[in-house]
């Protein structure tokens, strides 16, 4: 199969909806939330993973371009619902998700590895100094030095936090167990609400 060819479907229903979709098929996406029937180490897996892989490697391609290109009026415009109203708390909440996958792609790319604290906090930082360096470039305006200086303090793995009494945690910690999906959101609310 050449670059140019269409991609193998993972199943007759994975065709992208040009009306909605951007990175992801809607099958993909079924599969990374568990909703999907496809057997686990099946070459059908196999196959699915690939092609997110290879989605996700020309969706980061496309943003450069569009950091490139893109009128900063389309931008703008981006960060708005179809309705014209600012970007909701969820669609936040997914910006600083996808902005956390391209970092910790940054440092998979590095062959470093995420929890050497100290090493990976130097690259990040480097990245994000070139980042906004960038981002202010593309306005237009000079830029004499940017300084990024970050200070990650990791605490216990959350897989054995959530097996932990949950009305003993702090909040902080109850948000990371349910947005990492290891604990619903009604459960932290419900944990919440009686503290």
């Amino acid at each position: 199969m050449t670059e140019d060819d269409p991609p193998e479907q993972e199943n007759g229903s994975d065709v992208p909806d040009f009306g909605m979709s951007a990175l992801l098929t809607e099958n993909q996406r079924k599969y990374l939330t568990g909703e999907s029937d496809i057997e686990a180490k099946s070459a059908q897996e196999r196959a699915i993973r690939a092609r997110i892989r290879n989605r996700l490697y020309q969706s980061v391609l496309d943003l450069g371009l569009l950091q490139q290109h893109l009128e900063h009026r389309d931008l703008a415009k981006a960060f708005e619902d179809p309705n014209g109203t600012l970007i909701s708390a969820t669609i936040h909440d997914n910006i600083d998700s996808a902005l956390g996958i391209l970092l910790e792609g940054v440092i998979e790319n590095r062959g470093e590895d995420i929890e050497s604290v100290g090493q990976t906090e130097e690259i990040l930082e480097d990245v994000l100094e070139e980042a906004l360096t960038i981002m202010y470039l593309s306005r237009g305006q000079s830029v004499d030095q940017v300084h990024v200086s970050l200070d990650v303090d990791l605490g216990e793995s959350l897989d054995e936090m959530a097996q932990e009494d949950l009305e003993q945690l702090r909040p902080e910690e109850l948000r990371q167990l349910a947005i990492t999906g290891r604990i619903s959101f009604e459960k932290y609310e419900k944990i919440l609400m009686n503290m």
